[in-house]
């Protein structure tokens, strides 16, 4: 038999499936705005971001009736400024493709595989928005959300999945960091958010160990915590041990996982983009290429006591 016949009968004797199936991508919380507060409001060109910041300083004293000095009071006006960085990826088509869409567009229908190579390319910016959102890069002098200078670390010893440390002891290592925040600003911040790793977030959703309720430590936090701003309690790959080192928040060996808690409000943290735009087509070498990109800020954490790092040793093998 003629191998392009043997070919033929081996598809005839096949079903093709009506789903076309694409990769599974994870979350970016990092660049969907779902982690920290964000405002599509950058505009086109700018390479950097001015905040202006009031700090008000004075004293006061009771004073005799003809009293000559009277302390004064003042406002001193300052700027920080925060890089944009641009990042951007592309997607092409041949000569002979393009030719293949406007035919296809002529006879009203589309070229399918090719709407898909857009989506990848926006895809390739998103992921690299996230991560730097997420890490930061100190080659772009752009601080990141989970490593941020300005914020405290906690390198706590506490082992919360070691077989002697009880729900209560858990309870109460997460209770007294939400109290740190509000005792530190005098109940000015209270944190509404606390982002945890995948392990840590298991080991706080396992039920009472030492009760005959089915009540978590989650449960508990979220219910006894309420008045102190806390909403939720949030799982993050993102804060998993392996992660970190990867992205140089901690050296290799490290073995810990990281805690953020903070106040999801925009005047506490926000940041700042340019949507997804794209720039004008270039044609080479018999190819139209089609060049996309985005312009973020990194987080900008205008008050850095309503934040906190916890650092703890994460779960053994």
């Amino acid at each position: 038999m003629a191998p392009q016949a043997s070919i033929a009968r081996k598809r005839y004797l096949q079903q093709k499936l009506d789903r076309l199936l694409e990769r599974r991508h994870r979350t970016l919380v990092y660049e969907n705005g779902e982690a920290i507060p964000t405002l599509a409001d950058l505009q086109a060109g700018v390479s950097e971001i001015v905040q202006e910041q009031i700090e008000q300083t004075g004293d006061a004293k009771v004073i005799s009736e003809q009293a000559f000095d009277i302390p004064l009071a003042d406002a001193n006006l300052t700027e920080v400024s925060y890089p944009v960085i641009v990042i951007a990826s592309g997607f092409s088509y041949t000569l002979i493709e393009m030719q293949k869409i406007e035919r296809a567009a002529s006879n009203g229908s589309r070229f399918r595989v090719n709407d898909k190579r857009g989506e990848a390319a926006a895809r390739a910016i998103a992921e690299k928005v996230n991560r730097y959102t997420a890490y930061g890069s100190s080659q772009y002098n752009f601080p990141g959300f989970l490593n941020h200078p300005d914020v405290d670390v906690e390198d706590s010893s506490t082992d919360i999945f070691d077989s002697n440390t009880t729900d209560d002891e858990v309870y109460d290592f997460v209770k007294d960091r939400v109290y740190d925040i509000a005792k530190r600003t005098e109940l000015i911040e209270q944190p509404t958010t606390l982002r945890v790793s995948i392990d840590v977030h298991a080991r706080l959703t396992d039920p009472r160990a030492n009760s005959a309720s089915d009540t978590t430590v989650k449960n508990l936090l979220l219910e006894n915590l309420r008045e102190m701003g806390l909403r939720e309690i949030v799982p993050d790959t993102h804060l998993n041990s392996d992660r970190l080192e990867q992205y140089g928040v901690h050296a290799a060996g490290t073995h810990k996982d990281r805690m953020v808690l903070y106040p999801k409000f925009p005047e506490v943290v926000e940041r700042h983009v340019e949507p997804l735009q794209m720039a004008p087509e270039e044609y080479r070498n018999m190819r139209y290429i089609f060049p996309a990109y985005a312009c973020v800020s990194p987080a900008l954490i205008n008050f850095p006591d309503a934040m906190y790092y916890i650092d703890l040793p994460k779960k053994s093998a």
